[in-house]
């Protein structure tokens, strides 16, 4: 009796094992523009038990995170409001962040509404615009400031419709940044973000930050916010949100002949224009302390046809 051996063909099993990249898109609706608009730089990841791959969201929204994982092991997707620059806080310690499904499928996501994590998303928005996005010449933010930690955004719910604001408020170990406006317009989210992120701005670039006076920093956030929200918001206009902020530094650069001033008096129209938020910069970072230096460093540094009578008028009138 002759005696057969069968011999089983080799089986590759990596053939056999189904995998899938991680990818979808990010969105969110901004209710000032009546538009859903992209998220960009947003951060996704994916995560099951073996491993964590993650991805970017691109000028159009779309993310491909860096690897693959098995299908037979779905990843919960999660998306992070941080970059290495900033992050977004949703209390004292923990990061603000968006729980996704878990699934071995594209996970595509619009923001929208008055959930928390779509008050995250806009402000996330409005704080990479500054870092990553076109300010004006502005210089950014120099953050990781000293190398040693990111700029910390905390989100805060108004407690009332009726009161809203920001702050920024630098200390060890706290965020530096507090937004209070999850009930305001998606542009007015941005103004905020703006203006605080502005005052941080100049605390990495000013060893003297303190001893800078209150109504010229202010003064300052204020124009920059102004002029940076009308990129994407033409018709935005919350100079008086505040009326005890100047709007001293809209007067330096726009052509219009009505003084924008908010409780101050004004005793004459406004005859200085020219200047540049670059220029305005400059001049507040050369050792300015009071309106008195900033005054004088316009003049010094820059030649403008109104820098005589008129933008002394108008510096007299504006503090």
């Amino acid at each position: 009796m002759t005696s057969v051996t069968t011999v089983s063909p080799k089986v590759n099993l990596a053939l056999r094992v189904k995998r899938y990249r991680p990818q979808g898109r990010i969105q969110i609706f901004d209710d000032s523009r009546n538009a859903t608009v992209p998220l960009i730089g947003l951060k996704v990841k994916c995560q099951n038990r073996f491993r964590t791959v993650s991805g970017i969201t691109d000028e159009n929204g779309f993310y491909q995170c860096d690897g693959q994982l098995l299908n037979s092991a779905p990843g919960k997707y999660r998306i992070e409001f941080d970059r290495d620059k900033f992050t977004l806080m949703e209390g004292w310690l923990n990061d603000a962040e968006h729980i996704g499904p878990r699934q071995d499928s594209d996970f595509n996501h619009t923001f929208q509404g008055s959930g928390i994590t779509t008050y995250y998303a806009k402000v996330f928005y409005g704080a990479h615009y500054y870092f990553f996005r076109d300010i004006l010449d502005l210089r950014r933010p120099d953050y990781p400031h000293k190398g040693k930690h990111r700029l910390k955004i905390r989100c805060h719910r108004q407690p009332n419709s009726t009161q809203h604001g920001g702050s920024f408020w630098p200390k060890p170990l706290q965020p530096d940044v507090h937004i209070h406006a999850d009930l305001l317009p998606f542009s007015q989210i941005f103004n905020y973000t703006a203006h605080e992120i502005c005052h941080a701005s100049l605390f990495t670039h000013r060893s003297d930050y303190k001893d800078i006076n209150a109504y010229i920093d202010e003064a300052n956030a204020q124009g920059v916010a102004f002029f940076i929200t009308r990129i994407l918001y033409p018709a935005a206009n919350y100079l008086n949100v505040n009326p005890n902020y100047s709007n001293y530094v809209v007067d330096l650069i726009d052509d219009d002949e009505v003084q924008n001033l908010g409780s101050f008096d004004a005793n004459s129209g406004d005859n200085v224009n020219g200047y540049t938020l670059r220029q305005i910069e400059d001049a507040l970072l050369a050792k300015t302390i009071n309106e008195t230096d900033w005054k004088k460093n316009l003049k010094d540094l820059f030649v403008n046809q109104t820098e005589g009578e008129p933008l002394d008028i108008l510096t007299n009138e504006s503090f």
